[in-house]
């Protein structure tokens, strides 16, 4: 039986915090988590999707989906909902409810399957925190708040903005190398022009003065 919420699915985002003690809630990370969370500044977070308060998609259990990097294959996993082991689960934020059928969401995820594989993960540019933004997308629900991610979009503005940076300055570097080496053309063919015009008057002048000598007798 379909689990609805406000006449639909209800849609759960989970969020752990990324630790490498998981199950330790006295964890740097989790402690700094919990300020930045606080503030809205963001933190080292994972998050997944959660469809339905119940068992859905055929699991005898709650689910939520995610996505992870893989060699191989597609990155999008499912895990017992708020008990991935590899995280310290940290609180579940409603999104609202899905006017999605679970037909047409068993459909969603089978797409995301293919347009997610493991080897595109990167951790600022294409994380679990972006999978889950284009999950609750597709299902026209709430958005998950910008905290999530804030972390990872910072740094990776930070990033383009340092090769974005360095790309001008070596356009630049190219372009100034460019123009010296035109200048240098140029003047190379001044120069080589202002000698061959010197030669020929220095030829011309030595032309008039042999016919300008006297005969010898």
């Amino acid at each position: 039986m379909e689990d609805r919420y406000e006449d639909g699915l209800q849609v759960l985002l989970n969020v752990y915090d990324v630790t490498s003690t998981p199950g330790d809630p006295k964890s740097t990370t989790v402690r700094l988590n919990r300020i930045t969370r606080e503030l809205g500044l963001g933190g080292v977070f994972h998050g997944a999707i959660q469809i339905g308060a119940t068992a859905q998609l055929g699991s005898p259990e709650p689910v939520e989906f995610s996505f992870g990097w893989c060699e191989r294959g597609t990155g999008v996993y499912a895990v017992h909902a708020c008990q991935n082991p590899m995280y310290q689960f940290r609180e579940t934020i409603s999104l609202g409810s899905t006017p999605k059928s679970m037909e047409q969401v068993r459909g969603i995820i089978q797409e995301l399957k293919l347009t997610w594989p493991g080897h595109s993960y990167d951790l600022l540019m294409r994380n679990c925190c972006h999978f889950c933004e284009d999950l609750a997308a597709r299902l026209e629900v709430a958005p998950v708040p910008g905290w999530l991610n804030r972390f990872a979009v910072g740094a990776a503005a930070t990033v383009s903005m340092t090769q974005e940076t360095v790309k001008t300055v070596q356009e630049i570097g190219q372009e100034l190398g460019r123009l010296s080496g035109e200048s240098l053309s140029f003047l190379k063919a001044s120069w080589q022009r202002t000698v061959a015009a010197a030669s020929q008057q220095q030829q011309q002048l030595s032309e008039r003065l042999q016919q300008q000598q006297p005969v010898p007798c």
